[in-house]
């Protein structure tokens, strides 16, 4: 299909494409089956908004239409699985209208990607959340944090994200291992050093402050790539790690155990 556009109940846009490609595997009416083996979109929008009333999604409708309507525990709804999915050169936006303050980096209430291009495969959605292996994810957030390249196996939860078999590159930044995030409310990712507990086994890898600074704009205005590999866990301001290993430059700074408490100051190394 080509020029689609599909809009949510406020004939505001949900999904637009300019080329849209289903391949169906299995469409059962009786079984309440939904099998896509592919789903392709190139050049178009996807935008998922939430309410500052209700606190609905846009695209509940299309949720609660592929759901059972009947008590009947014999009939489960629809099970939508769309297999692999690939896009291309997509815009995704996602908007919380709860939200109107301004945030210095990537603001997770007020999302927007630009020039996405991501391959996913073994895609599998359910009641808990959603997990899928990510072969290939860049794009470029208006923010300007600019991903070059994104590999993992990943599953989203209510309250965590992880990654494993992560790999990580942008312009400055070089990372392998695995990562997991915890929180309470997606809110928590506003005041990220207090509130988000990371989990972290790092491969022999690269970070750079302007990088991080998207995340944690305390970091904003430092240009400083450390070589980075070992164990972590915990807030950015009570962190501890095991088998840790940092230098900058031909200086080691750290090795072996470490425990932070309270904010670094990068810039001061103090």
């Amino acid at each position: 299909m080509r020029d689609v556009f599909i809009g949510d109940q406020n004939k505001d846009t949900l999904i637009q494409a300019k080329k849209l490609q289903a391949s169906v595997s299995l469409f059962s009416l009786t079984q309440s089956k939904l099998i896509l083996k592919s789903l392709k979109a190139e050049d178009g929008l996807l935008k998922i908004t939430k309410s500052k009333t209700d606190r609905k999604y846009n695209l509940d409708f299309l949720i609660e239409y592929f759901s059972s309507s009947t008590k009947d525990t014999t009939k489960t709804g629809f099970e939508f699985n769309p297999g692999e999915v690939q896009l291309s050169n997509m815009s995704i936006v996602y908007r919380d209208y709860k939200w109107n303050d301004k945030i210095a980096g990537i603001d997770f209430e007020d999302i927007r990607l630009d020039k996405t291009n991501l391959k996913l495969s073994e895609l599998e959605t359910d009641s808990n959340g959603m997990q899928a292996n990510i072969r290939q994810l860049s794009f470029i957030e208006k923010s300007g944090f600019a991903l070059d390249q994104l590999t993992a196996k990943v599953s989203f939860l209510s309250k965590k994200i992880t990654f494993e078999d992560l790999v990580i590159r942008t312009a400055k930044t070089n990372i392998e291992g695995r990562y997991a995030m915890e929180y309470a409310l997606p809110e928590d990712f506003q005041d990220f050093i207090p509130k988000v507990l990371m989990d972290a086994e790092i491969g022999n890898s690269k970070l750079n402050s302007s990088d991080l600074a998207y995340f944690a704009p305390e970091l904003r205005g430092t240009d400083m790539t450390i070589d980075i590999s070992g164990k972590i866990k915990g807030t950015v301001d009570n962190l501890k790690g095991r088998n840790i290993k940092i230098k900058y430059g031909k200086k080691t700074l750290l090795e072996g155990s470490a425990f932070i408490s309270g904010q670094p100051n990068i810039v001061t190394g103090k």
